[in-house]
Formats: C-alpha cells, structure tokens, sequence
C-alpha cells in the first residue's frame, strides 16, 4: 500500500479537438487538468458567454429537481391527510448514483429542448402557487382583521358621519377599559365594546355632533387607534368569503401539485442533464487555463495521470485523432501533485477517517494501513463486548454483502463491520458476551482475565497498545527522515527515544497476568534509552558542557510524551464502561422478575428493559468509541510522523452529483 507515483502530462492538439480530447479523458477516469505553464507567444481565453448560458441552465436543471422533490414531499403529505390517493415508489435501504454509460452520458442533452420546455411549465406552476399563496396570506390578515368586528350588523362603509352624528370604530389598549364608561355617562353618546381581544379592546362610539369633540379628545387620551376598513358587507360576511375562497385556494394548490407530480417522471431525466451540464462547466473553466496560439489554431495543456496510466491514456487519445503531440514527465521539485492510493478495498475504507484529519502528502508514506491495524484494536478494546461485536459484524458484512453502497457510507460500514471483529476479540478475551457471566459456558475457554476483577491490568494493557502505536509513529518518522537523507537523525533522535519507550512498555506490560518478568527487561531498556538520549542530543551544540546540558534538557521531552500515553488510559475507561452498564442494567432486569410475581409478566418486562438498555448501551459505546479512536489517531499518533497537507486526486468528470459514469477499462491493467 503505498501512494501513486504521478506523472505531469503536457498536451498539444488542434483548438478543434479539444472538447473531443477532454471527452476521452473524462471517459479514462484518470486524468486531473492541472493550471499550464506559461508558453512563449500564447494566451489564455475564458470563454464567459458559454459559462454563463451553463451556469443558467445548471440553475433551470436545479430548480426543476429541487421543485419536483418538494412537491413530492406535498403529496406524500396531503395523501395523508386524505386529500388524494397516492402511494409513493419504494425507496432502496440505500440509495445510490445510477450508473451510466460514457456515451449516454455525453448525448443527454440530446433531449435538453423537451427537459427545458418541462422545466418551464414547472417554472409556471410555481409562479401560480406563490401567487395562490400570496392571496390566501392576504385572506388570513383579511380575516383577523375582520374577525375583530365580527358582532358589527353593519357595513364598515356604514360606520360614517352623518349630519347629526359622528361615528368612531377603533381600538384602545386593554387598561383603557374606563373610556367606555366615561363615554357613556355623556347624555348625548354611547360607546361599545365589539371585542375584547389580548392587548386591545375593539369598541364602536356614536356621538352627537356638539359633543363630538369632546368625545374625540377621551378618545386620545386613551391612544385610540381608528379603524380605517373598507367594506360594503357586514364583517361576518366578509369572514366567509375569505375562507371560501382560502378552501378554493387549496383545492387549486392540489390541482397544481398534480400537475407538477404529471412530470415527476421526468427527474431523472433532470438529474442526468444536471450532472452532464456541471461536466461542462468544469470543462469550460478548465479550457480557460489552456495555452493557445495566437490565432488560437492549437491549445496547450497538462494534467496529471498516475504513472502506470501513462500508456492507456496516450493510446485512449491516438485512438481518436491523431493530430496530438503528448508528453509525460517526473514532477519538478516543488510541484505538489495530487494524492491518489492504490489501498485495497478494507485499507481504502479507512481512508476517510485519516482524510478528515488531512490527505496524505504526494511525498510522504500513506499511514492508512497502520491506521486500519490501530484503529480496529483499539475500538474493539473500547467497546469490549463479544455480543456487542458479534451483533455490529454480523450487520455490517451483511450489508455489505446485499446492499450497494456510495463509496463514504461503505466505508464506514467496513470500518464497523471490522470494529465488531476486533470487539468479539477482546469481548471473549475480557469474558464480556452482553455483560452476563460466562463461567460454565463455551466462552470461559477463551477468557483471559476480567476487566473488573484486574482492572491493573486493562490499565497496563492500555498503555503498552499506545506505547506500541507511538513506537510505530516513531517508526514511520524513522523511515520519512531516511528517505530524506537523515539517516543519523534517525538513529539519534527517534532511535533513542524508540529504545526509552521500548523500555517503558515493557514496564506497562509486567503489570498484565503472565508478564511480570518483563519488569527487570523495562527498567534496564529505559536505563539504556535516557543515556542515549542523555549523550546524542546536544550533538549540534560547542562544548563538552553544552552538549550535556542539552542532552540532559532534552529529557523534558518525555513529559509530552508521557501525555500522550496517559490519553491512551481512554482505552481503559472506555472499555470498562461499557461493561459495568451493560451488568446494571441485566441486574436491574434480574430485579423486574423477583418484584413481580406474575412470572410471564415479570419476565417480558425484564427482557424488554434488557433489550432497551443494551441498545442504548451499544450506541453510546460505538459512538464514544468512533470519537475516541479517532482523537488518538489524529494527536498522538499522526503527532508523531505525519504532516499530511496534500490534496485528492480528483479526475476530470469525476465531480457528479447524481449519476456515477462507467468508465473504460484499463487494457494495460487488464492484460497483465
């Protein structure tokens, strides 16, 4: 398992066959465009019109697959409310991306004028619904308006002066209730209240006109609020026009809806288009990098290919034309290409955990397979119960077995499938099978010892598997500094601290059952790592007293690396957690039975506890044991050696959203 070696592709072809030659590329699967270097009397060109038209039609393709699935959701809603019948398709356990064909691919666009004429009839029923939906908003405001005045028996257009009165209908503030009273003690006016709503009192005053003013001014007083509605129906009548018309509103939306659902069909079709449009966008912005002459008759590029598919790609392009010149050439020093490994299918699915930390440099050692060893013993270690693991492995390699997966969900499948592996390990090792006691049983011939019985010597093992993980970063940064010529800094500055841990763990090791002989190894391995530690370090430094001195100071070293092996202890609280909740809650299941005496009864109660509590007890174990595992890969064990910073290879084309193309086969690979 090793990274890639990369090869920097320079090509140079007629301005004509460009987007040909870009077709066989994408169709290869294996060639990452990369920015061209400058040549003497060429240019490059962006062709912004053509990027445009695509952005706009990217956005059309969006909107139609983003509108149809929203109204999908709309029915599945309204058929359960009984509104209509309909029974959406079945779904897969899993989805993922149809597989197509390169040249069905390519010509999807074929049928684009059709798509687009649905996308626009699409685009016209949204209009009319956010027009319906609009009015019916209107109509609800229209309603709490009018609902306020509800106990009115006249028009709001007959609430008006007349020659010997004036009218006031209006709204004053809750506490204002006294100007009712106050009103209605003049001989000449009388005031009501309509409604008595959270904040507000709604009340109608009639006057006569000489007291108008004064009536006006208590009014004021009180922060009255006019009302100014128009209407020639009474308010109730108004109520029930609006939500006449707020019923018709949504029998209108459903019609609509359906009209829409009339062209779900058509989604993949959108989709499909989508992905050959964002195909084209990445290739109009890739020709803007591109080296053209002056009259713009031929056009220069590069690209990175991984070196054993130099051939295959030269032979896919000669294939189609043969106006190409094509070079292939060793990265110059200070290139960063592009990081692709060729990890099988179990090494690979951890990659997406050392890839959230970061991708591996183009010029470093690829850690994943050392990350796949670490990071299954650890998370069987943490979860620790053979029942536990049987159930997680059993699921995960079932699935794998019998569904499709998308390449991120499979790897975390695989990751589980294999952390239940590693659990059953230490579960029969520990005599953990769901917490219960397995003396007298099948498993008692695989048990070690119990966590809870020798909790010691969980401690040690904890720690001598992070000492054993630091000592393998050491390793790998041992290697890193040979490949770079250190080999003396290698031998000095890892090599002595490698002999000092080495020491160390066998020390943690003494403490396990059987070990105990490695105690006396410990100390004199650990002795003979400081010395060297102690005489090697200080090595840059003038002077017998600096080099000591230096050497001596570099002991200090160890605190951090002592740190590091305490987060390990993890390994351990982790571990016996889950043990201990797994045996409370089978006790607390043990005491259901004896408290109630009706035993059928007694035992579907305990069982059912039982049941629930282990489940949650697996997800909180998996869960802590996923985050937990991952923090000690990330600090200290990539802390040690890795300096990651590199970037995914990422071929042309291979950025689709809702299609996965077939590409060709490798006829090199093929015939050896």
């Amino acid at each position: 398992m090793a990274i890639v070696r990369m090869k920097k592709m320079k090509l140079v072809g007629l301005s004509k066959e460009k987007e040909l030659i870009l077709d066989v590329l994408n169709k290869c699967g294996c060639c990452e465009l990369k920015d061209s270097e400058e040549i003497e009397n060429t240019h490059t060109r962006l062709n912004t019109n053509r990027l445009t038209k695509t952005a706009e039609k990217l956005s059309k393709l969006s909107f139609g697959i983003d509108f149809l699935t929203e109204q999908k959701n709309e029915r599945i809603l309204l058929a359960k409310k009984e509104q209509v019948e309909y029974v959406p398709p079945k779904k897969p356990l899993v989805s993922v991306r149809k597989e197509v064909d390169f040249d069905q691919f390519i010509g999807s666009n074929k049928e684009e004028f059709e798509i687009f004429a649905n996308i626009d009839s699409l685009e016209k029923i949204e209009r009319e619904m956010v027009g319906l939906r609009s009015e019916s908003v209107s109509l609800y405001n229209k309603i709490t308006t009018f609902i306020s005045f509800d106990s009115l028996d006249i028009s709001m257009n007959d609430v008006k002066s007349t020659k010997n009165t004036t009218m006031y209908i209006g709204s004053v503030p809750e506490n204002a209730v006294k100007v009712i009273e106050e009103i209605n003690q003049l001989e000449l006016a009388t005031a009501v209240t309509l409604k008595k709503e959270t904040s507000a009192l709604q009340i109608f005053v009639v006057c006569h006109k000489d007291i108008s003013e004064e009536v006006g001014d208590l009014l004021n007083q009180n922060s009255f609020v006019r009302t100014n509605i128009e209407s020639d129906s009474l308010p109730v009548e108004e109520i029930e026009k609006a939500k006449e018309r707020i019923l018709a509103i949504g029998n209108e939306l459903i019609a609509l809806n359906g009209d829409a659902m009339s062209k779900f069909h058509n989604i993949e079709d959108f989709e499909l288009l989508f992905d050959y449009y964002s195909y084209k966008q990445e290739k109009i912005e890739a020709q803007g990098t591109f080296m053209r002459t002056e009259r713009e008759l031929a056009v220069a590029f590069e690209a990175w290919v991984p070196k054993d598919k130099c051939d295959f790609v030269k032979d896919a392009v000669l294939e189609k034309t043969n106006f190409v010149e094509i070079e292939f050439h060793e990265p110059q020093e200070g290139e960063m290409p592009p990081t692709l490994t060729n990890n099988g299918t179990v090494v690979k699915a951890f990659e997406s955990i050392t890839n959230m930390y970061s991708t591996p440099s183009y010029y470093e050692r690829d850690p994943n397979f050392s990350v796949m060893i670490f990071f299954t013993i650890f998370f069987g270690f943490m979860v620790s119960d053979a029942g536990y693991g049987l159930l997680l492995a059993v699921a995960g390699f079932t699935a794998l077995k019998f569904l499709k997966f998308e390449n991120s969900l499979k790897s975390m499948v695989i990751i589980f499938a294999l952390g239940g592996l590693s659990t059953v390990f230490w579960g029969l090792l520990f005599g953990g099978v769901f917490s219960i006691e397995i003396s007298g049983t099948i498993f008692e011939k695989f048990y070690w010892f119990s966590p809870l019985d020798n909790p010691i010597g969980v401690l040690g093992l904890s720690v001598g598997l992070g000492i054993l993980q630091i000592l393998y970063g050491m390793v790998m940064k041992a290697i890193l500094l040979i490949q770079r010529g250190r080999a003396l800094d290698a031998i000095l500055d890892v090599g002595s601290w490698f002999v000092l841990f080495t020491g160390i763990g066998f020390f943690a090791g003494s403490l396990i059952p059987g070990f105990e002989g490695l105690a006396d190894v410990g100390k004199y391995t650990s002795i003979a790592g400081v010395l060297m530690l102690v005489l090697t370090q200080g090595r840059g430094e003038k002077g017998l007293f600096k080099k000591i001195f230096k050497g001596v100071g570099s002991l200090y070293g160890l605190m951090n690396y002592l740190s590091d092996i305490l987060s390990y202890l993890r390994l351990f609280g982790l571990g016996l957690a889950t043990g201990v909740i797994g045996m409370v809650f089978n006790t607390i299941g043990g005491v259901f039975i004896e408290l109630i005496p009706i035993p059928v009864v007694g035992h579907l109660i305990a069982i059912a506890f039982i049941l629930i509590g282990h489940a949650m007890n697996i997800g909180l174990a998996l869960l802590g044991a996923y985050v937990h595992d991952c923090r000690l890969q990330f600090i200290e064990y990539f802390g040690k050696f890795y300096e990651g910073e590199g970037r995914d290879f990422k071929p042309l084309g291979s950025n689709t959203k809702y299609v996965k193309i077939k590409q060709i086969k490798n006829k090199i690979i093929k015939e050896n």
